[in-house]
């Protein structure tokens, strides 16, 4: 009968195992039901993405972005397309386009006085058009300089600030009209112009002039402007054509392209440490 009785005990046992097993799993998928209630509405990795093309699968959809003129137009087709919400990879990272701002509070995680000191997107930015030995205005910095950039900057693009700059922003955007103007009359008609150039003297006279208050000449807005329209191109070719890029980054006077690429970049860098010292620098002392 002991045998018996102990036979009868271990049954007991194991089938109080399996009610405990049992009741566990009950109570673990009763809170994952629950947590799929109450999570977001919206599934992250469950929004649309646009194929992606050979043979760029390992850069994402980065050489659709980077090849079209028109990226806002390219942006608004996928959203015709796939809807309000849209993922886009380019390399390792994913990155969400939301068409609707009103949906956009049901996705965001982070508040607004959220700003992290390095994100990526700026750090790829630095690396792809700055300059080994230079940081960049924003970012690669240690704390203290950091910290003193953004207390200097920020205030020169506020909304009253934004207000108080509008007879600036109407003046440079004459002043390029005038040029063009200018330019038409010299032709005696219809000319072709690189319109994007021209925008961007103006915005970097705006921001110049304006936002940032530099001394006249402290700048050349027409070269500055040269620079960052030839670099942004090179940089894109890089991303499509990444042989192109480690070529630059180990022998950068080996082609006139590479050396003009280093050439502006060394103009920028210039400028940007320049006015970094011009407005920055005081904050360090406080």
């Amino acid at each position: 009968m002991e045998p018996l009785s102990e036979l009868y005990s271990a049954i007991e046992a194991h089938s109080s195992g399996n009610a405990g097993l049992l009741l566990a799993t009950l109570v673990l998928g009763a809170l994952l039901l629950l947590l799929s209630l109450h999570r977001s509405k919206y599934s992250y990795y469950s929004a649309p993405s646009p194929p992606l093309r050979a043979p760029y699968w390992l850069f994402g959809n980065v050489e659709m972005v980077e090849r079209v003129a028109d990226r806002h137009r390219l942006y608004t087709e996928w959203h015709e397309r796939f809807g309000p919400f849209v993922r886009v990879r380019i390399a390792h990272r994913c990155m969400l386009l939301v068409a609707d701002p009103a949906a956009a509070s049901s996705i965001l995680v982070k508040g607004p006085g959220y700003v992290p000191r390095k994100p990526s997107e700026y750090t790829a930015f630095d690396v792809a058009h700055g300059l080994q030995g230079y940081n960049g205005m924003l970012t690669h910095q240690d704390e203290g300089t950091w910290r003193a950039a953004r207390r200097a900057i920020a205030p020169a693009f506020t909304v009253s600030e934004v207000k108080k700059q509008y007879p600036v922003i109407l003046g440079c955007m004459g002043d390029t009209m005038h040029t063009l103007d200018t330019a038409i009359a010299a032709a005696g008609g219809p000319a072709d112009f690189d319109i994007e150039h021209h925008v961007l003297i103006a915005t970097n006279n705006v921001i110049g002039r304006g936002f940032l208050k530099l001394p006249e000449g402290f700048i050349d807005p027409e070269q500055q402007a040269r620079d960052v329209s030839f670099i942004m191109a090179t940089a894109s070719r890089f991303i499509c054509e990444p042989w192109r890029w480690v070529g630059h980054l180990y022998l950068p006077f080996l082609t006139a392209e590479d050396r003009r690429m280093w050439s502006a970049r060394r103009r920028l860098a210039g400028w940007g440490g320049s006015i970094y010292e011009l407005h920055a620098m005081p904050f360090l002392k406080l």
